[in-house]
């Protein structure tokens, strides 16, 4: 997952140890060169599709086994950038001249994992190693040409199915869907992309404190983000390159309690959120929550290469962005 990777970058401070793949399921918060992790920008071939509610986190679950690559810059960050911190940018795969694509497939089970004596405290509370039941990863990924040498198209499609097992042994269920087709051209000196993604995550049994803090009725069962479109164009004029980028985000997500329902009025019904003290604890249901995030990030950007000028070479850089974000969210409180 992203976040694995990027633990691997010099420099990059994580906040949790993804260890077999247990943290796949959850994204983590990451730091750079001191740098607040608020001011993270998530990008998809260059448009940013930041989560506008928590702001510096990742809209989905993007799964790295459909881009070509992952860039990640800590530092002297490119003057597009709207925010100084940590950029991340997914570049999509791109069809070539024939008909191509891929397979993959991981597997990790915990028939396969070592095992060993658990300290006496664990014991005492009758707690387990926590760990990964199962965890599968699964996709394709194929594209080719349309019209020779003009038109192009790719397409991406991958399943994760994480089973994790929990300090107090039962599983904790993850499944993480994405997927992605686009299309791009080149006429002349104008180029273009369109690009439809859909990445979305249900789980089942997510806590707020921890499982050993929460009895059934309060864990949540979660389904969503949801789609995000971008599209590019581009154009050159002799030593001066043109380009027009636009994202949309169609975001959101649901998290309903196990302990009580939406019934046809619009009300959450069930048992009572009780909460007990030293330590807290959650019992009988929790607040139902949703909530709806779009965002729309607009640009146009002009490259002009001077050339043999004042004794050098020179670029000259200047554009015009545009971001709106929208978020409605609604907790209903049981009875």
């Amino acid at each position: 997952n992203p976040w694995t990777v990027m633990n691997l970058v010099p420099g990059m401070m994580m906040d949790r140890e993804d260890v077999g793949g247990a943290e796949s399921g959850q994204q983590s918060s990451m730091y750079g060169h001191g740098a607040s992790d608020d001011d993270t920008t998530w990008n998809v071939d260059g448009a940013n599709i930041t989560d506008p509610s928590a702001i510096g986190a990742a809209p989905g679950y993007l799964n790295v086994n459909a881009y070509e690559e992952l860039q990640i810059t800590l530092g002297n960050n490119d003057i597009t950038a709207q925010t100084g911190g940590v950029q991340l940018n997914f570049v999509s795969k791109r069809a070539g001249i024939r008909y191509g694509g891929d397979f993959l497939l991981y597997v990790e089970d915990v028939a396969w994992e070592m095992t060993q004596d658990l300290p006496d405290y664990y014991v005492a509370r009758g707690w387990n190693s926590p760990g990964i039941n199962r965890l599968y990863q699964y996709g394709i990924n194929f594209g080719g040409p349309v019209i020779k040498d003009k038109l192009w198209f790719f397409g991406s499609y991958a399943i994760q199915d994480i089973h994790g097992r929990t300090l107090v042994g039962d599983e904790d269920a993850t499944w993480l869907i994405s997927g992605y087709f686009k299309v791009n051209f080149q006429l002349g000196n104008t180029s273009g992309d369109f690009h439809l993604s859909h990445d979305a995550k249900k789980k089942w049994g997510r806590t707020v404190l921890s499982r050993a803090q929460q009895d059934t009725g309060t864990l949540f069962d979660q389904d969503g983000p949801g789609w995000v479109y971008t599209g590019s164009l581009q154009h050159v004029m002799g030593n001066l390159m043109l380009t027009a980028k636009f994202a949309y985000s169609d975001g959101g997500f649901v998290l309903d309690p196990r302990g009580s329902d939406i019934d046809e009025d619009g009300f959450n019904t069930g048992a009572d959120w009780q909460r007990r003290y030293g330590p807290t604890e959650f019992f009988g249901s929790l607040y139902h929550y949703d909530t709806n995030r779009n965002t729309l990030n607009m640009s146009v950007n002009g490259n002009y290469f001077a050339e043999d000028v004042a004794g050098g070479d020179h670029e000259i850089r200047f554009g015009v962005d545009y971001y709106w974000g929208n978020t409605t969210t609604q907790s209903l409180y049981p009875n």
